[in-house]
């Protein structure tokens, strides 16, 4: 790993990290190296599942934490990153996919971020729930999803 971070050529650090199969080493790069091309192409070979969700939980590229989440698709670890002390789009990715709808519901109605609520709220099926987002939650885009759920269920339900 020592060569890799020394060799100046992201290019060949990316040819490295496609041939690598050592999740532990492809962790290393995906979290440390410099470059976001070579991190990616890291990230895209990780199968191990605890490693994944170190990058979801801590990743200095947030974007890479998204698509961890995305990648790990762990109701347990969405549930934990939606309510820790995390980026709004980690909190996005985890909420589009959380399970529990208890939560969900907490955080479609009290995340201060309306993308995260409005993750979260797309996978509530509470119809009070969503009349009360509808009418009032401060975001318009929140709100309109709350009406065109409501008219969906509506639809549902005459057919």
């Amino acid at each position: 790993m020592e060569q890799l971070r020394g060799d100046a050529h992201w290019t060949r650090r990316m040819v490295v990290a496609g041939e690598l199969e050592d999740d532990i080493r492809l962790f290393e790069l995906a979290m440390e190296d410099a470059h976001p091309l070579v991190r990616w192409a890291a990230f895209h070979r990780i199968e191990d599942s605890a490693l994944l969700e170190q990058l979801a939980r801590g990743c200095p590229d947030e974007d890479l934490r998204v698509a961890a989440v995305e990648k790990r698709d762990s109701p347990e670890l969405c549930a934990r990153l939606v309510g820790d002390d995390q980026p709004d789009g980690v909190r996005e990715a985890a909420a589009s996919r959380l399970a529990d709808p208890l939560l969900l519901i907490r955080v479609a109605t009290l995340d201060p971020c309306p993308w995260v609520r409005r993750a979260a709220l797309s996978r509530v099926d509470d119809e009070d729930i969503l009349k009360r987002a509808a009418a009032g939650d401060p975001d318009c885009f929140v709100r309109d999803l709350a009406m065109e759920r409501l008219s969906q269920m509506r639809v549902s339900a005459a057919g």
